[in-house]
């Protein structure tokens, strides 16, 4: 496959060195077009201007001459523009547009041996001291060529085949056509960048909602549902609010537009349909917005009432106009499941003591009360009988306090261990 890079257009210009002041000598080569400089500064335009030539140029030369230095300056302006051009570039104007400020190519003694198609006679009769600079330029083609080159091959598959390996990553997003770039420019800032307060007001204003299509417009929040949400929640519900309302006033200058083509008598058909499929996509947008109000509400609200709520209808109101009937509704009916509901009372079960947690640490039990034993019992033969086992004697009674024991403290505590 061959493929275009780029047109080069060469331009001849042809200049001679002579009195600035008057010119009576007739050129001898290529007349000039559009016009003859006769001063050290001036323009000189191309052919039919400001008709294209050479295509697809739309250009004026200007010529200046610097008495002081010596030296002329050549540049063109592009048609309705202020960017500018040196002869190196001329042969990529078309990309003229991207360019800033003018930009222009300064003629010396030692640049102009350089330039080959730019020739220069000098008329010794003329004194020193009135040798000026002016050039007659003469627009002319001398080459227009298309340099191609040569892609490698490349081996191009089946479509059956690039069906079978899927679809494309790299191609996944897609666009359409392109529009004008003074449209698209245009709308992108605001895209971006978006309208002002004193504009967006203005617009919406403009576009009324159609009397019989008040739906079209953002519903209204309940009364009943405001008073019951937190400041926060309803602050969030207007702002969604306000972009409903910038919303309807699309949709209503679109319908406008619509319901003349369908009125007229003659219809354009393909344009009726994309305006008609554009307005359904904005209807749903602003039904989607109503329903994102509504999730956001009610989950703020009681769960009995949530069920009531959703199967609520969509109108000039976010829950309906009815909704103090739905909430009568609802509170009635909850009412009644709680008293038909069964109350089951507990039943009391006895508790099983937990025993006590062992004591830790140093801790000694309080001794225990001292219990008089019980008296036997006198022996009975018989055959189930058997004969009680005595119990142990009782220890001694402790001898009362004496020099004795207390001159003895080791034994004593000997004792005791």
């Amino acid at each position: 496959m061959l493929r275009c890079l780029q047109t080069l257009i060469l331009i001849t210009i042809v200049a001679e060195y002579v009195h600035a002041y008057e010119i009576d000598k007739e050129h001898q080569g290529p007349q000039p077009c559009g016009g003859r400089l006769k001063g050290p500064v001036g323009t000189i335009t191309t052919p039919n201007f400001p008709n294209p030539f050479p295509v697809p140029i739309k250009c004026k030369w200007i010529i200046e001459h610097d008495t002081v230095n010596g030296t002329i300056s050549i540049y063109f302006t592009q048609q309705y523009t202020t960017s500018g051009l040196t002869f190196t570039e001329y042969m990529y104007y078309d990309e003229s547009y991207k360019l800033g400020e003018r930009r222009a190519l300064t003629l010396t003694d030692e640049n102009i041996t350089r330039i080959k198609w730019l020739q220069v006679n000098e008329l010794k009769s003329v004194p020193e001291r009135d040798k000026r600079f002016t050039l007659y330029i003469c627009f002319s083609i001398l080459l227009m060529m298309d340099i191609t080159q040569q892609e490698p091959d490349v081996i191009h598959l089946d479509g059956d085949v690039l069906k079978i390996l899927g679809e494309d990553p790299s191609a996944s997003v897609k666009f359409g056509p392109e529009i004008h770039k003074e449209l698209a420019s245009r709308l992108t800032r605001v895209a971006t960048e978006g309208l002002g307060k004193g504009t967006r007001r203005e617009l919406i204003s403009k576009y009324l909602t159609p009397a019989n299509c008040s739906q079209f417009d953002a519903p209204n929040l309940n009364l009943e549902i405001k008073a019951a949400l937190l400041e926060p929640a309803v602050k969030r519900d207007k702002g969604i609010e306000a972009k409903q309302k910038q919303m309807a006033s699309a949709i209503s200058g679109l319908s406008v537009i619509i319901n003349t083509l369908i009125t007229s008598n003659t219809k354009d058909t393909e344009t009726l349909q994309k305006l008609v499929d554009i307005c359904r996509i904005l209807c749903d947008i602003q039904h989607g917005d109503s329903i994102t109000r509504r999730n956001f509400i009610l989950f703020s609200l009681k769960n009995y009432i949530k069920n009531h709520l959703k199967s609520t209808r969509i109108d000039t109101f976010l829950f309906g106009e009815n909704l103090s009937d739905i909430l009568k509704t609802a509170k009635a009916v909850n009412k009644t499941g709680t008293e038909l509901k069964v109350s089951s009372s507990s039943k009391s079960v006895p508790k099983k003591q937990k025993p006590a947690p062992a004591k830790a640490g140093n801790y000694r039990a309080p001794p225990q009360a001292y219990r008089e034993p019980s008296r036997a019992l006198p022996y009975t033969a018989g055959p189930a009988s058997a004969a009680p086992t005595p119990r142990a004697p009782p220890p001694p009674p402790r001898p009362a306090h004496s020099s004795r024991m207390s001159s003895q403290p080791s034994q004593r505590f000997q004792r005791r261990r």
